[in-house]
C-alpha cells in the first residue's frame, strides 16, 4: 500500500487557550496537521468544511461538551476516530465513551507521550494511504462535472432559493451513482424536502430521513424547527418496489451560509452504512458547490446597485439613499416619506405556479411602480416580494395618492398563468417626517412605515394605512429598542446611553456578568447586548454564552480596547454579532446597533410568522 503525500488531519477541541496553544505546537512537530476548536458545535463546523483523520475532544467544554459533539459527529460520520480528554476518568466515564463507541480516553494533564502513543494506536501511520482515503478515479464514478456548471449558469440567471431546491436532486442522481437523492434547503420561513430517484421510497423511510435532518438542523443553528415539509417526491418509475430502511440507508452532509445552515444534502445508498462510501468524497464536493452558490448569490443581492430580476434598486442602495435623503431633509428643514409594500398571498402563487410565474409578476409590478414614480422618488425591492419607494420633499397628499394608485394597480393587473387569472392585491403603509411625528432617525422612519404596513396586512378592511393616523388615534408609537449594556466601568456605561437616541432606545447597564444575569433572570428582555470583553471574574465571552441561554434571540456585540483578528474572528465564532474596539467613534456605535436592531428584528419576525 503506497502511502500518498498527506499528513493526519487532527482536530483539537478544548475551551482553554492555554492547552489548544500547547498541543497544537506538539503536534505539529510530530508532522501532523492541526485544527482548534473551543467547543462542540464550532468542531462540527469545522468538519463540514474539512474532512478530518482523527478528533482529540475534552469532555467540558462550554456550548457543546465533547459527549454531545461526539454523539453528533458519530451520527453524521460514523467512522470518525475520537479520543476523548476529561480529568478523571471514572466508571461513569467510561460507560458513557463505550455508548458512544469511543474506546480511547486520556486523563488530564495530559503527559505527550502517552498522546503520541494513543494517536499511533488509534490511527497508526502519520501519513494516509491511498486506499484509506477512499481514493477513486472519476470515470469510475461517473462524475460529469459539466452539470454542476450548467446549474451554476440556471441558478444565476434566475437567483433564487426555490430553484437551487427544486432542481438539485436531480442533478445530484446524475452526477454520483445512488438509489436516490434529495435536498433540504431552509431560507427564512421557507423551507422545503426535495427527493429525486428511480424507484419509490417507502413513506416510513422518509419520515425517518425527514427526522434526522430535522435534527441535524437543529444542533448547527441553535434553534428548533416548528416542523418539517412533506416530502416533494419524484420517481422515473413510480410502480417499481419502494426503497426501504433495511436495504438502504441515507448519507448526509450539511450545506451552508455564510453563518449559517441552510440545508442538508443526502443520498441513499444500498447497503449499511458501516464505512466511509467512495460517494462522500462527491457527496461533500457538491455540497461545497451548493454552499458557495448560495454565498455568491447572497453577496451579489447585497452588493448589487440595481436588483436583477425587476431592475429596481436593490435594499443596501435604497438604504443609502434614505440615509442621504434624511441628511438633506434634516439640513434643508424639509420632509420625506417611504412607501413600504408588499404582495399577500404571494408565497401561495409561487408555491402554485412556480418561480418562473412569480418572478413574471414581479416584473410586472416593478413596471407598474416605476410608472408612477416622479424622477426624485427612488423604488426598490426590500427583500422577496416586498417594496420599498423614497419620497424626498414629499408632501402627505402625494404619498397618499401614490399609494393609493400603486395599490390600484396591483389589483387590476390579474395575470393568467396556464389559463388561470390570478387575482392579486398589496397592503402598503406610509410614514412621513412631519414636524408633530417627531421621527428622529431614518432607520426610526423605515420602521415606522413598516409598522403602517403591518397594520395594513393584518386588516380585512384596508389595504393602505398612515402612519400619521396610527399615531394620532392612539394605535401607533415609537418602538423603543431595549439595549443592555455591561461594562465594569460606569463612565462607559453613561457614554453609551447618551450615543444612543433616547427616542430610539431604552438602555440599561449593569457592571458584571452576575448583575447582568440578574436583570435577565427577573424578566428582563433585551433586544440587544453590548458587553465588555474583559469583566472581572467571568468575561465578555461568558456573558454572551449565558446571555444567549436565557435569550436565544438576544443579539451580541462585544467592546474591548485591544482586540487582534484573530480574536475577533473567535469572538464572532462564539456568538459576537459584531466587535468594536474602544475608543468607539459614535456613529461606528449606532450603525452596530441598529444592525443588530435589524437582526434581532427578522429573528422574531421569522419565530413568529413560523
Amino acid at each position: 500500500m503506497t502511502p500518498i503525500n498527506r499528513p493526519l488531519q487532527v482536530l483539537v477541541l478544548d475551551d482553554d487557550d492555554k492547552i489548544l496553544r500547547l498541543l497544537k505546537i506538539f503536534l505539529r512537530q510530530l508532522g501532523y496537521q492541526v485544527t482548534t476548536a473551543p467547543n462542540g458545535r464550532e468542531g462540527v463546523q469545522m468538519m463540514l468544511e474539512t474532512c478530518f483523520d482523527l478528533i482529540i475532544a475534552d469532555i467540558q467544554m462550554p456550548v457543546v461538551d465533547g459527549y454531545q459533539f461526539a454523539k453528533e459527529a458519530l451520527r453524521l460520520w460514523p467512522w470518525e476516530k475520537i479520543i476523548l480528554c476529561t480529568g478523571r476518568i471514572n466508571s461513569e466515564v467510561k460507560q458513557r465513551a463505550s455508548d458512544l463507541g469511543i474506546t480511547t480516553l486520556l486523563e488530564k494533564p495530559l503527559s505527550f507521550n502517552t498522546l503520541e502513543s494513543a494517536i499511533q494506536s488509534v490511527c497508526g501511520s502519520k501519513n494516509i494511504t491511498t486506499a484509506e482515503a477512499g481514493l477513486l478515479e472519476l470515470n469510475k464514478m461517473g462524475v460529469e462535472l459539466s452539470h454542476l456548471r450548467k446549474f451554476t449558469h440556471q441558478v444565476t440567471a434566475h437567483n433564487h432559493f426555490g430553484k437551487i431546491l427544486s432542481d438539485y436532486p436531480q442533478l445530484l442522481f446524475k452526477v454520483i451513482p445512488c438509489a436516490a437523492a434529495g435536498i433540504f434547503g431552509i431560507d427564512g420561513d421557507y423551507s422545503k424536502l426535495c427527493v429525486y430517484s428511480e424507484d419509490p421510497v417507502d413513506p416510513l423511510f422518509l419520515e425517518e430521513i425527514s427526522t434526522k435532518i430535522q435534527s441535524h438542523i437543529e444542533f448547527f443553528s441553535g434553534n428548533s424547527l416548528p416542523g418539517m415539509p412533506k416530502p416533494e417526491v419524484k420517481a422515473l418509475k413510480p410502480n417499481n418496489a419502494w426503497l426501504q430502511s433495511d436495504t438502504h440507508y441515507a448519507l448526509m452532509t450539511p450545506i451552508s451560509g455564510q453563518r449559517d445552515a441552510k440545508g442538508i444534502l443526502f443520498l441513499i445508498l444500498e447497503g449499511t452504512q458501516s464505512a466511509p462510501p467512495p460517494q462522500l468524497n462527491y457527496l461533500n464536493v457538491c455540497a461545497h458547490h451548493l454552499s458557495t452558490l448560495l454565498e455568491l448569490t447572497d453577496s451579489f443581492q447585497r452588493s448589487a446597485i440595481f436588483h436583477p430580476l425587476t431592475g429596481l434598486y436593490t435594499r443596501a442602495y435604497l438604504d443609502e439613499q434614505i440615509q442621504a435623503a434624511w441628511d438633506l431633509a434634516v439640513m434643508n428643514k424639509h420632509s420625506m416619506g417611504l412607501l413600504s409594500l408588499d404582495l399577500n398571498e404571494f408565497k401561495a402563487i409561487n408555491e402554485q405556479y412556480g418561480y418562473p410565474a412569480g418572478d413574471e409578476i414581479l416584473k410586472s409590478i416593478a413596471t407598474l411602480i416605476t410608472s408612477h414614480l416622479q424622477p426624485t422618488e427612488i423604488a426598490a425591492v426590500r427583500g422577496g416580494d416586498e417594496f420599498c419607494i423614497l419620497m424626498p420633499d414629499v408632501t402627505t397628499e402625494r404619498a397618499q395618492s401614490l399609494a393609493r394608485a400603486i395599490v390600484a394597480g396591483i389589483e387590476n393587473l390579474t395575470p393568467v398563468i396556464d389559463s388561470v387569472p390570478v387575482k392579486l392585491s398589496a397592503s402598503a403603509g406610509v410614514a412621513i417626517t412631519l414636524d408633530q411625528h417627531g421621527i428622529t432617525s431614518s432607520s426610526q422612519l423605515v420602521e415606522c412605515a413598516e409598522q403602517a404596513r403591518f397594520v395594513a396586512k393584518r386588516s380585512d378592511k384596508i389595504s393602505i394605512s398612515s402612519w400619521t393616523e396610527l399615531k394620532a388615534s392612539g394605535q401607533a408609537s415609537f418602538n423603543l429598542h431595549s439595549v443592555l449594556v455591561v461594562d465594569d466601568d460606569p463612565q462607559i456605561c453613561l457614554l453609551i446611553q447618551r450615543l444612543l437616541n433616547k427616542n430610539m432606545y431604552e438602555v440599561m447597564s449593569a457592571t458584571s456578568v452576575a448583575e447582568a444575569m440578574s436583570l435577565l433572570e427577573q424578566g428582563n428582555r433585551f433586544e440587544v447586548m453590548l458587553t465588555d470583553l474583559g469583566l472581572p471574574l467571568q468575561d465578555g465571552t461568558e456573558m454572551i454564552r449565558l446571555g444567549q441561554k436565557v435569550d436565544p434571540n438576544m443579539i451580541s456585540i462585544v467592546i474591548s480596547g485591544n482586540i487582534s483578528n484573530e480574536s475577533e474572528q473567535q469572538l464572532r465564532q462564539r456568538g459576537a454579532f459584531d466587535v468594536l474596539k474602544k475608543p468607539f467613534v459614535p456613529e461606528q456605535l449606532r450603525t452596530s446597533v441598529g444592525n443588530a436592531v435589524d437582526q434581532y428584528t427578522r429573528s422574531v419576525r421569522k419565530n413568529t410568522e413560523a
